[in-house]
């Protein structure tokens, strides 16, 4: 997680950890679920830095002496300002990120107050999120395990064979008990997932929390206990598929490649694969990995073979 991401996020959480009146069985629990997040992002020495970093915000803003009312109202214009001073350093995605965390922590434990909303949505507004994607974003992590939406931005991943539902996607993998729920965010190429289940899985060697929405990134890899790892790119192409919509297929067909001066830079290849899937090139230093993708991508022409789309 970026630096930008972390203080944006622990200044809102300071605001929203007393957005309750001073209710300090209520900022207990937060501050419980803020060491929690912490912890889940780094490690145990940084996230008690991290967590001074924010009982420091939340005492200065214990120290404020005004009314409810009145201090309800400065709450507000600090999150409106603490918005307005990201806004410009936090790319799009990044906005995303941070409104689905914010989201996760006011849900956490409890039931949201209007007031917590509110402070939410203000968020939203002011990173000029769509009101449409924003109100996805806010569904997604209300739902819970026995809720399926039919919606083409979702993804439900399980054991059962075949589609169930009529617009969402679906993934089968029969070493998972439960499911996996993702979200496609359209507009920032984003993807959240959430699972729900007995099971321990891993993203990316780290165990999925279950009361937890991860962000996944490209080349992330799921684990469950049984069965083969769920790829990002597994991911993508079930969002890809689409009825009535062809698949891209790349193929290199024995392709070779040999310098100027004749010395051979890429021995006999064959390669073949669909739209939404990722591949990995591996080998050590000089062993022709940046001749092959140079060949791949249309910068150098083969002495042999082709590659096509």
């Amino acid at each position: 997680m970026s630096e930008k991401i972390l203080n944006a996020l622990l200044q809102l959480f300071a605001i929203l950890a007393k957005a309750d009146g001073g209710d300090a069985a209520a900022a207990t629990e937060r501050r419980t679920i803020v060491e929690r997040f912490l912890l889940q992002q780094f490690p145990a020495d940084l996230a008690r830095y991290h967590l001074a970093r924010f009982d420091a915000l939340l005492t200065a803003d214990e120290r404020d002496a005004r009314s409810g009312r009145k201090r309800t109202a400065l709450r507000s214009v600090k999150v409106l300002r603490i918005c307005m001073q990201v806004n410009e350093e936090l790319t799009h995605r990044q906005r995303y990120i941070v409104l689905v965390h914010l989201i996760e922590f006011v849900h956490a434990e409890r039931e949201a107050s209007e007031l917590d909303l509110e402070f939410v949505t203000t968020v939203a507004d002011t990173f000029n999120i769509p009101q449409e994607e924003f109100a996805r974003c806010l569904a997604f992590v209300r739902g819970n395990g026995g809720e399926r939406e039919d919606s083409e931005h979702l993804l439900y991943v399980d054991a059962q064979e075949g589609r169930t539902l009529g617009r969402a996607h679906h993934l089968h993998h029969h070493g998972i008990r439960g499911e996996l729920q993702v979200l496609h965010v359209p507009s920032v190429g984003m993807y959240v997932m959430r699972y729900f289940g007995p099971d321990e899985i891993f993203l990316n060697g780290q165990r999925v929390a279950g009361d937890r929405h991860h962000v996944l990134t490209n080349g992330s890899s799921l684990r469950p206990p049984h069965g083969a790892p769920i790829y990002y790119s597994d991911i993508l192409g079930s969002f890809l598929k689409r009825k009535g919509r062809s698949s891209i297929t790349f193929q290199a067909d024995g392709i070779e490649y040999a310098f100027p001066n004749g010395t051979k830079g890429l021995h006999e290849l064959r390669l073949r694969e669909t739209s939404g899937k990722l591949i990995g090139i591996m080998g050590g230093s000089g062993s022709g990995k940046s001749t092959l993708l140079n060949v791949l991508n249309g910068n150098l022409r083969p002495s042999k073979g082709r590659v096509t789309i």
